[in-house]
């Protein structure tokens, strides 16, 4: 147990790393960097428990980090496919998650004003291609040792009678609702993780305005 610990603290602090270097590359600022690797912490500063969640937190993040490193590049988007298809094998659960990203991000490519319509496409393509890879080596190996249905059952088939006992407002407009009124309620009586989460929420539209206006050089460092 001590030793599960020890791996999942060491995975969530790589993330937290990784986070400061993404900032740093987004804006070019330590100080933005700083707040932000802050505001990670304030919001989760210690592992609960030992949690898929957290190891495949630098897995995800270091996909980021490879996307806005060499944005227009075959490897590193090679590689950060690969790194988001880990973070699904990580947690099967943020397979949803990591598809819509890719999907988002080629449509938000596709409607700039700026954006071409090849490379965004050729991009999303080679990051679903390295995204496949350690997901397509994983079931090669379940198929090959016949543990197919066995992953299944433990994978898919428990933990939806799980969410279906214990989470019933789990999956659509419910959980929107939900979530909006946990944000609510937390901001009305001032708690500061969910006061924090709120305004990280409102800058992250920001960007995505920004950026989708063809102006996000407002707000990351120029080349």
């Amino acid at each position: 147990l001590q030793s599960l610990t020890l791996v999942t603290a060491a995975a969530y602090t790589l993330g937290l790393y990784l986070i400061y270097l993404l900032g740093i590359r987004l804006t070019g600022k330590i100080s933005v960097s700083f707040y932000a690797l802050a505001a990670c912490v304030l919001i989760h500063p210690l592992i609960e428990y030992p949690w898929a969640n957290y190891i495949a937190f630098p897995f995800l993040v270091l996909g980021l980090f490879l996307l806005v490193a060499a944005p227009a590049r075959l490897v590193p988007g090679f590689l950060g496919g690969v790194s988001f298809g880990l973070a699904i094998l990580s947690r099967e659960g943020l397979a949803p998650a990591v598809m819509t990203l890719i999907f988002a991000m080629v449509v938000a490519d596709l409607i700039r004003p700026t954006g071409q319509r090849w490379p965004a496409v050729f991009r999303g393509l080679i990051l679903l291609a390295g995204s496949f890879l350690p997901i397509g080596l994983f079931f090669i190996y379940l198929l090959h040792h016949d543990l197919l249905s066995y992953w299944y059952d433990l994978s898919i088939t428990l933990p939806r009678i799980y969410v279906t006992e214990s989470f019933p407002y789990m999956g659509g407009v419910r959980l929107l609702n939900r979530f909006i009124r946990w944000i609510a309620e937390g901001f009305i009586s001032l708690d500061p993780r969910r006061v924090l989460l709120l305004i990280s929420l409102l800058v992250n539209a920001l960007v995505v305005v920004l950026y989708l206006l063809g102006r996000q050089r407002e707000i990351v460092r120029r080349e």
